[in-house]
């Protein structure tokens, strides 16, 4: 039986490979390709996901292929496999959608763990998970008998199915903390998302209202929050005064990046410098006035 959510969610069984599911399993394939080396990608191939134990969805957002995802049925627990949300309609509820189809397709068995592996890349993926219940877990099945190299970039988390979120039972680990997000005060959603994306090679993972009142930009690892105000919150002279940070992000190599940015005409606040305590820093000033600092060691040769 297939579920809606709000009416433009459709998340529905998949029994076989079809050309929409070989799509999207390609391009999640494609993603985690550029992120980990092959000992690291425990993924299924597509014959293994349509075996017997497995129960595999397709989501569609207004009739449109946009996610998929699976479960697969094991004695003891179940644990979810190959799931994936196209960029484009992330942050609109299709995770969650197709997260809870997954949840009830186990539960269905009578299962009472849902058990994943992810990537410490995967940060918007654990924030998902961490927001549906799951906790941090060991290493379980066939992933504890892995070569510990193996599996040196993967998270493993685990839910009790049945208990809402933010309830915690005495077999579940303690909460971990997964990300923080700088919000940062601006007169213009449209406008500083495209100083993001145009001069600091951010890309927009979502933009909320219309016009925007919010959004975010994501370059790498790094996530930083836009939040739409009519008038300053923050005294221009006192923040110039005390160099008064309002996000910091970290990297390998701060000099690279600041001549990237240098060369492109990036309004900088401060310039590279070497710090006493070593580090490579510089601060951007964007369109509002928010100083970013860049904080790293600046070139393979820093100790």
């Amino acid at each position: 039986m297939a579920l809606r959510e709000a009416d433009a969610i459709l998340v529905e069984p998949a029994p076989t490979a079809t050309d929409e599911v070989r799509a999207l399993v390609e391009e999640l394939e494609a993603v985690l390709s550029a992120e980990y080396p092959r000992e690291q990608r425990h993924g299924l191939s597509l014959d293994a996901i349509f075996q017997p134990h497995i129960r595999f969805f397709l989501a569609r957002l207004d009739g449109v292929a946009v996610g998929c995802g699976g479960v697969a049925l094991f004695p003891d627990f179940a644990e979810v496999k190959r799931m994936y949300v196209r960029d484009a309609v992330r942050g609109r509820g299709v995770a969650q959608a197709l997260l809870a189809r997954l949840e009830t397709a186990a539960a269905d068995a009578g299962l009472s763990v849902l058990r994943l592996e992810t990537g410490d890349r995967q940060i918007a993926a654990m924030r998902l998970y961490a927001r549906a219940g799951f906790r941090r877990c060991a290493a379980f099945g066939d992933y504890a008998a892995m070569a510990p190299q193996a599996i040196a970039t993967s998270v493993f988390f685990e839910k009790q199915l049945g208990m809402p979120p933010g309830q915690s039972g005495a077999t579940i680990a303690k909460a971990t903390l997964i990300a923080a997000e700088p919000q940062l005060f601006v007169a213009d959603i449209a406008a500083s998302c495209a100083f993001y994306r145009e001069k600091l090679g951010f890309s927009v993972a979502f933009t909320y209202g219309d016009p925007p009142f919010y959004g975010q930009v994501v370059r790498d690892g790094a996530r930083l929050n836009l939040r739409c105000v009519s008038r300053p919150v923050i005294d221009p002279q006192f923040r110039d005064s005390e160099q008064w940070l309002s996000a910091s992000i970290t990297l390998d190599d701060a000099t690279s990046l600041f001549l990237e940015f240098q060369a492109i005409g990036v309004p900088f606040h401060q310039t590279l410098r070497i710090e006493p305590w070593g580090a490579r820093t510089f601060i951007v000033r964007d369109p509002d006035g928010n100083l970013i600092l860049f904080a790293g060691r600046g070139d393979a040769a820093a100790a």
